[in-house]
């Protein structure tokens, strides 16, 4: 039988094969130096390199699909082994604000409503719409044509206004061929935030809910489910509580039409920035 083995007889040839000796103590111990020459260590998931068992081989994490570095408001993906597979910086969001994903609207996607003197205009991260004072008690409005059936629309709208009067901004709906609108406006400078039915752009009809909103709230949201509508707000975008309902046939009739208004009063001023709308 060999002897055991010490420093000064070696085990491997220079060429990184074993040597006579250390193939004769395998043997003498049932090890088939063939099998060990001729078998890899491989490289399992995640890792890259490995090679033949009778060389030096490396094994490391190989690289993945995202980039190195650090993101915010990123978009995570996560493989079975727990690796980030993508990651990348998203264009909005809620980040850390705890607020619903932002998706920005363009004013080419919208149609006035009784401009008169208001002006809007695209600012990079939404629609900014300033309505100064119109002399009388109306609604300036941008709209969009509303899909037949049920629908969930929601927007951001944040603004200013002059305190006078009870100047509001909000979202509305209505019937083109009426032109009989219901609308949800909020106050600033009373905390309240208002379900109305208008008789037209010049002309209200009714309140049908009023609620005194603190802190002020930047989320508005409509829904039609078969006839009835139905008005939310929210701090968040997230966490909705209903205003008021309204059947859709009963007043306005069929809704046809959706958008953000501001400035419903004779001796308003208010501007606005309406920073996401979504399902429209």
């Amino acid at each position: 039988m060999a002897q055991p083995l010490n420093n000064s007889i070696p085990i491997v040839n220079s060429d990184g094969t074993p040597t006579q000796y250390f193939i004769k103590l395998l043997q003498e111990n049932g090890v088939v130096v063939d099998d060990i020459v001729g078998t890899n260590i491989i490289a399992g998931t995640g890792l890259s390199g490995g090679g033949l068992l009778n060389a030096d081989v490396t094994l490391a994490l190989a690289n993945i699909g995202g980039v190195a570095g650090s993101y915010t408001n990123a978009n995570i993906t996560v493989d079975a082994q727990g690796r980030i597979t993508l990651a990348a910086n998203g264009s909005g969001g809620s980040g850390g604000t705890g607020e619903a994903t932002l998706t920005a609207p363009t004013l080419a996607a919208y149609t006035w409503i009784n401009q008169g003197t208001a002006s809007a205009v695209d600012n990079g991260n939404g629609i900014s719409l300033t309505a100064p004072n119109p002399g009388s008690t109306q609604v300036r409005a941008l709209a969009k044509t509303m899909a037949a059936g049920d629908f969930d629309v929601k927007m951001r709208i944040k603004g200013t206004t002059n305190g006078a009067a009870t100047p509001a901004f909000g979202m509305f709906l209505q019937n083109n061929a009426s032109g009989k609108l219901l609308l949800m406006a909020y106050e600033p400078s009373g905390n309240n935030v208002y379900f109305q039915r208008w008789n037209s752009v010049t002309s209200f009809n009714a309140t049908l809910a009023t609620r005194a909103i603190q802190p002020q709230f930047n989320w508005f949201r409509a829904t039609r489910v078969g006839t009835t509508i139905t008005f939310y707000f929210s701090l968040d975008g997230l966490d909705w509580k209903s205003l008021g309902t309204d059947t859709e046939g009963g007043f306005a009739g069929t809704i046809d039409r959706v958008g953000f208004s501001a400035n419903i009063n004779n001796t308003s001023l208010a501007d606005i920035l309406v920073q996401s709308v979504t399902g429209v």
